[in-house]
């Protein structure tokens, strides 16, 4: 019997071709090496990424409820003087920081579910491999996508809302880490506009910055988990 190390304070064995998860003294979960690797390479960073957004969103509220706690002491007219002295101070919490540290999460898990496109791209029985460096200039996701499809016959969720949003994602993503998230510097700006235009909880504001909301990065992971469960043939709960 070969350890595994022990993760989330249960001790993982491997026995035969099944897993045993060891939660109780007397109960057990038997699990396959793909519902396995799904809650290591998948749920496990996920939860992470998912915990460390509300972790922003809770403490940027704190921050901002600081200095309303600290004008709600004084009277009405003092109250404006008090705003105006700090309004430099309020912004950096209220849009300022929200936006960076969005912006920032966002680029990470992005990178996170395609590296796990490309991982899922295994050689064939014929030896053909999959290739980052290919002519095609699709993004790295969508050769991802061909390439599960074409050559290893994968089901491949694509008329999902997820994977629509994290294709989408793609160009949102593209133009904050290339352009500093100025859509008007954006190579594809017509379309760019046309997808944030259509989509939820982003916008482009009067300086034509894209502005994610606290909500953006939590839909992200909701929908990095509905596809990549299915492609790692895992049946979750509706998140």
């Amino acid at each position: 019997m070969e350890a595994v190390p022990e993760w989330n304070g249960e001790k993982v064995h491997i026995l035969h071709e099944e897993i045993i998860l060891s939660k109780e003294e007397n109960g057990i979960e038997r699990m396959t090496p793909s519902k396995l690797q799904y809650l290591f390479d998948v749920e496990h960073p996920l939860n992470q990424f998912e915990q460390y957004a509300e972790f922003i969103e809770r403490s940027l509220k704190s921050e901002v409820g600081r200095y309303e706690k600290m004008a709600a002491e004084f009277d009405e007219e003092d109250q404006e003087s008090f705003w105006d002295w700090h309004i430099d101070e309020v912004s950096l919490y209220r849009s300022d920081f929200p936006n960076i540290l969005r912006s920032s999460l966002l680029t990470s898990m992005y990178s996170f579910v395609e590296s796990k496109l490309v991982a899922l791209c295994h050689p064939t029985e014929s030896g053909r491999t999959f290739s980052k460096r290919s002519s095609s200039r699709k993004p790295l996701i969508n050769k991802a996508r061909d390439y599960l499809i074409t050559e290893l016959n994968v089901a491949f969720p694509v008329d999902t809302p997820a994977w629509k949003f994290i294709q989408n994602t793609n160009r949102i993503r593209n133009c904050l880490v290339h352009s500093g998230g100025d859509v008007s510097a954006f190579r594809s700006e017509r379309k760019l506009r046309n997808i944030i235009a259509d989509m939820e909880y982003v916008m482009i504001d009067q300086r034509d910055k894209i502005i994610l909301d606290e909500t953006f990065c939590l839909a992200f992971i909701d929908h990095s988990f509905v596809l990549l469960s299915a492609l790692y043939n895992v049946q979750i709960e509706e998140q």
